[in-house]
């Protein structure tokens, strides 16, 4: 029973040192790279025109643009930094915080989102963006100020096609 132990225990070292090796250098790069796909979190739910760019290799920008001019109107304009918290070869885990000005039927007002968040990407689709996020939002578009937590699908956090 000794000797399967000492064959043993170095595969474990090595194999735990493999797990917790960095992994920045397998990680998406998104530095440089433009995202435009959309964005529906905010105002209701709006779906909206996003750009994301990747300013550094762990910090990225967000802008957001969305209008509906059916009765009761609604628009959204606003913008997200994110700073990449771990990385892997296909997905960026990451915290965020935001601004919006958004007017939905509620009244009109400022939403600041802030959070943790996951892009991901898969393999065979490597250009496509899928976002799911977390966290906290601080609004006063219904004409009183409300603190809520959030927690955002791909379908409404958004998916983006990077150039």
């Amino acid at each position: 029973m000794l000797k399967i132990h000492q064959k043993t225990l170095p595969l474990l070292v090595l194999m735990l040192c493999f797990a917790l090796k960095s992994t920045s250098s397998l990680a998406r790069d998104m530095h440089g790279r433009l995202g435009v796909g959309y964005n529906a979190q905010f105002a209701d739910n709006l779906p909206a025109v996003a750009l994301k760019y990747g300013v550094t290799r762990a910090t990225a920008v967000e802008g957001i643009l969305g209008m509906d001019t059916r009765t009761p109107s609604r628009r959204a304009l606003g913008a997200k930094i994110s700073q990449n918290i771990f990385m892997e070869s296909n997905l960026n885990f990451y915290g965020f915080s935001g601004l919006l000005l958004s007017k939905t039927a509620a009244g009109s007002g400022v939403e600041i989102p802030a959070g943790v968040g996951v892009e991901f990407f898969l393999p065979a689709l490597e250009s496509i963006g899928w976002s799911i996020e977390t966290g906290g939002l601080l609004s006063n578009t219904t004409g009183s100020f409300s603190v809520r937590t959030i927690g955002v699908s791909f379908l409404n956090a958004g998916i983006r096609f990077y150039f």
